[in-house]
């Protein structure tokens, strides 16, 4: 399901890896352009993957090209929906772990409701909210064993190459920077196979 569009995924997830390098090489330059990316520009190309993924589950040919344009296009939303819902976790948190992670479960599908919806800011808040409405914590179980293997697949390989070969300590950070975008596109498509499976109950329950 993956294999088709791995590797514009990859693209897709190709600058944070970069960015890895920077931020070993440089790390008060480095630190700065990861927050500039983890706040701007990340949310931008996961939305573009996310599309990308459902136009091909959807049995069309999906382009990069089409995939960026259409993230772009919806980069204001994109960018204050996902950072709104991080900072309204954050804020639950704030009182105890357990309403943080409700909430960042409730919130944890906005991008693809603005990017595969249409949503704006706020609606896709409450699209993500009310979608994971009486299936939390089926939301949750899928979200944790999808981070416990991508994080277990990522520690394999990096202990597989401290073990084979004495890179050094910048070397296994690079290792762990491949490893996790070599990942990061399972992880798009997981959530938004995710996304239209809970759409499909829904549709189902009403």
């Amino acid at each position: 399901m993956v294999g088709p569009i791995y590797w514009p995924l990859l693209i897709l997830a190709s600058p944070g890896f970069i960015l890895a390098i920077v931020t070993e090489l440089t790390p008060l330059l480095g630190g700065i352009l990861q927050l500039a990316y983890g706040i701007v520009v990340a949310p931008i190309l996961g939305g573009a993957a996310l599309w990308l993924v459902d136009q091909h589950l959807e049995r069309q040919a999906p382009l990069l090209g089409n995939s960026l344009d259409r993230a772009v296009s919806k980069a204001v939303p994109l960018v204050l929906g996902t950072l709104l819902a991080a900072l309204l976790s954050s804020l639950a948190s704030i009182f105890l772990i357990i309403p943080g992670i409700y909430v960042g479960v409730k919130l944890a599908l906005t991008p693809c409701a603005i990017a595969l919806e249409n949503q704006g800011t706020t609606g896709g808040l409450r699209y993500s909210w009310n979608l994971v409405k009486g299936r939390w914590w089926g939301v949750f179980w899928a979200l944790l064993v999808l981070g416990l293997i991508l994080v277990f697949a990522g520690g394999l390989i990096v202990g597989f190459v401290t073990v084979v070969a004495d890179v050094g300590d910048f070397g296994v950070s690079m290792v762990a920077a491949a490893a996790v975008t070599a990942v990061e596109p399972i992880f798009w498509v997981y959530v938004v196979l995710l996304f239209r499976s809970l759409q499909q109950l829904k549709g189902q329950a009403a």
